[in-house]
Formats: structure tokens, sequence, C-alpha cells
């Protein structure tokens, strides 16, 4: 199979036209904006490059990934940006019967005489590939002897995939397709080789939300459960991120910042309410210190006419970064309820190191 094979061309044509895998060991997150709507991200193997070209019209990006050195393997990817409210979906049926009609095509020069359709499967993509050996093929320079092919969705957008092998070896397989697999889609629209090293990176899915600064080895993990993204334009760091849900009158707000930055939950609540204090804005009520896991957390209130007005503001410090996070409440139920809640909602907030 050659790099420029028409098959690997139809097979995105036809993508066009018909619009659980773990990590990569060694990856690094990478972001590639697909214009005008939002970014593909994926784990990209520490020893391997990258090289994207963007599109308009479609929107759509075609990406380049392979070894640093060598050309033992080259992974072709286009990932186009599907309209739903043109009717372009993204169903199941629809994408397997895409594959399974590409691997039809290439059994007309492949050693196999079948080519069974696998699941591709990741936390938000989907999808099918066959493998198939050219009983033609040199195996040298553009002409490589191995190959697999493929479709998968990720969120709106749908990826048409081409892996080129020299070697049979699934191994070399199997991690070029963890690559395609750990896809997720962002609607922060800036990343790749031009995301700015000290500002925030939201990633999103249908469950939760992704939060990271590239600088940063940690990444928090938000569940969705109503929260929407909120504007930030009030505040002046790139590092802020701000979500709410009005139906429950629940807040999140926060930032990362350097470890070096924390000093320490007692003199942080000392300082921040001395900032108060002088700006006039009332005391907070019934202070709290307690832990929450890897959590420093203080809870407390603030006085409002007929309503509870609860909040919680924690703080993790890992691997050089500071996680600054504060939920709040409004309600008209009790003190203990609204801080129960508060404490529960911060439970499923998940930090972990990068790859």
């Amino acid at each position: 199979m050659r790099a420029n094979s028409p098959r690997i061309l139809g097979l995105v044509v036809g993508a066009l036209a018909w619009g659980n895998v773990a990590a990569v060991t060694g990856s690094t997150r990478q972001q590639f904006p697909i214009p005008g709507h939002g970014s593909l991200l994926l784990d990209v193997p520490v020893d391997w490059s990258a090289a994207s070209v963007p599109l308009s019209q479609p929107p759509s990006i075609t990406l380049t990934i392979r070894p640093a050195t060598g050309d033992a393997l080259l992974l072709k990817m286009t990932t186009v940006w599907m309209d739903a409210a043109a009717g372009q979906s993204l169903t199941r049926d629809r994408i397997q019967e895409g594959v399974r009609q590409a691997a039809k095509a290439a059994l007309s020069q492949a050693a196999e005489k079948e080519a069974p359709l696998m699941d591709l499967k990741g936390k938000d993509t989907f999808g099918y590939f066959f493998s198939v050996t050219d009983k033609h093929s040199s195996n040298i320079g553009g002409d490589y002897k191995y190959m697999s092919q493929g479709t998968a969705a990720t969120g709106p957008a749908l990826t048409a995939f081409t892996l080129l092998s020299r070697s049979p070896d699934p191994a070399e397989r199997d991690r070029a397709l963890r690559v395609v697999a750990s896809a997720t889609w962002s609607a922060q629209p800036t990343g790749g080789a031009n995301a700015e090293p000290n500002s925030l990176q939201v990633e999103e899915s249908n469950e939760d939300y992704r939060l990271s600064v590239p600088v940063s080895r940690l990444v928090m993990i938000i569940p969705r459960s109503g929260l929407k993204k909120a504007s930030t334009a009030f505040n002046a760091s790139p590092r802020y991120f701000h979500f709410n849900d009005e139906s429950r009158s629940f807040v999140v707000s926060g930032w990362f910042e350097s470890g070096a930055d924390f000093p320490g939950v007692k003199k942080f609540w000392d300082d921040e309410t001395r900032t108060w204090s002088k700006r006039g804005l009332p005391n907070p009520h019934e202070v709290t210190f307690t832990k929450v896991g890897g959590w420093d957390a203080i809870l407390y209130d603030i006085p409002i006419p007929d309503a509870t007005n609860s909040h919680l503001r924690a703080h993790w410090v890992a691997a050089g970064t500071w996680i600054d996070v504060h939920l709040s409440t409004t309600g008209t139920g009790t003190r203990a309820d609204s801080r129960a809640a508060l404490l529960r909602e911060l439970k499923t907030f998940h930090v972990e190191e990068k790859n």
C-alpha cells in the first residue's frame, strides 16, 4: 500500500460524503484546531512527531503522525467537523457500512481473502477498522506492505484514518490505533503548536470537562452534571475558569497557579479575608477547615436575606501546580444541607498527572 494510494483518498472522500482504550504510555496530549469548530485532542507518543494541515472548507484537519526517526510506520488522519443541523449524522451503522465497503475494495490486492471489521473504542471515540497485507508490495520507500484503515467518530467530528507499516507486529499497530482511540473533541479552538503554555485549556466531552495548562503536569476533571461554561472576560488571569448550573444556583470557579505560590491554607485564608475587609465585603460566617481527599478545604457562609449562601474553597497542590477551586450554592435549605451538597460535588472532581 502506498502513502498516496487511491483507496486511502477514497475512504476520506467517502467519509466526507456520508458523513475503552487506555492512554498511550509515554505520550503527550496535543491539540489540533479545526478552523472555526473547536479542536481534536490526541495522545501522541513522545517519540513520534505530528504535523497538521487545517482546511476551512469543509472544516477539517489532516494529520501526519509518525516516529521521529525512520519510516517504520505512517499514520494519516483526516478529521472533518460534521454539521448535525445539515443532516450529517455519525451513526454506528453508517460508519460501519462505510468501513465495510472500504475493506471490500482493499481485498482486491490483499493477500487475505477476508478483512473482518474490528471495533475501535476510546473514552469519547468509537469506530471500526480492518487490516490487510498488500501481496504486491515491495515494502520499501513509499510502498508499505501492511495497512490498517478505518473511520471513527469523536463528538461532532468524523475521522478517516490509514495506518501503513513495514512490520506485521501487532504491538506497533495497536500503539498507533491507541492514538486514534484517544481522541476527544474540545469546543476551544486554540491549541496545538500555537497553544499558550501558561493559558488554561478546557477539553470537553459528553460526560466531563478536563482542565489543564500546558506547562502544568496536572489535569482536573469535572463532571458536567448540568454545568455550563460561563464568561471569564471579567477576570484578567488566562488560567481562570468559571462554570455554573442555573437550575441549582451552583457555581464553580478558580485558577491554576504555580505550586510555589501557595502559602498554606491558613495563611491563604488570612490574606483572603483581610482583602475582603479592605474592600468592605461581608465577613464569612461559620468558617470550618477540613480535608477532602487530596484537597485542603474551607467551608463558610455569606449572610444574605431569606436564603442560605454556602461556599467551599479548596486547594490541591502537587507536581508544581496549585489548583484553587471555589464552589458556591444559594438556596432555601439549611446550612448543613448546602455544605453537604458542596462536599459531595468536590468529591466528584478528579485530579491526575498527565501521561
